[in-house]
């Protein structure tokens, strides 16, 4: 049998490489988010789920439109999400005063606590993961993140 040739070049490989284990390593960390929110009675929401609701705590009465460009989902996704979060009485839609054709989210009370849970959930995930790098590597990371972050907000403009 004959070895197919790849056409990928070295850089490309060794991109894909850390693309690979970026996604191995962040899949893992989510499955440890899922399954502490289960252990804490978190059932029936995931990740996504609460991460919509901390961004909306962090920004009170903002669109769900601004909360899918905050999670890079679409508003079709970001809609499914707001439905459970309401569903469980986790955040409200209300009509913009301004415009009515905006809806304005805003996290309830119980929203809040559920959100605040989950980001000690996280901030312990985080330390776990962290705790071998060195603080000059930190601030590496998150420069080089930040880097990432802005660039797949881009893609979608020359996909």
């Amino acid at each position: 049998m004959k070895k197919q040739a790849s056409s990928l070049s070295s850089s490309d490989g060794e991109n894909r490489t850390v693309f690979v284990y970026l996604m191995t390593i962040f899949g893992a960390a989510q499955q440890r988010l899922k399954d502490r929110m289960r252990s804490a009675e978190m059932d029936g929401l995931g990740p996504l789920h609460m991460r919509l609701l901390c961004l909306n705590l962090e920004q009170p009465g903002c669109t769900q439109q601004r909360l899918a460009d905050l999670v890079g989902r679409d508003k079709g996704q970001v809609a499914h999400l707001i439905h459970a979060l309401q569903g469980q009485g986790l955040m409200t839609r209300t009509p913009d005063p301004a415009d009515a054709r905006l809806l304005r989210m805003d996290v309830t009370a119980a929203g809040a606590l559920q959100a605040q849970r989950f980001m000690a959930m996280e901030a312990a995930l985080a330390t776990a993961l962290f705790t071998g790098l060195d603080p000059q590597q930190i601030k590496l990371l998150q420069r080089v993140t930040d880097q990432m972050l802005w660039i797949t907000s881009t893609l979608a403009d020359t996909d």
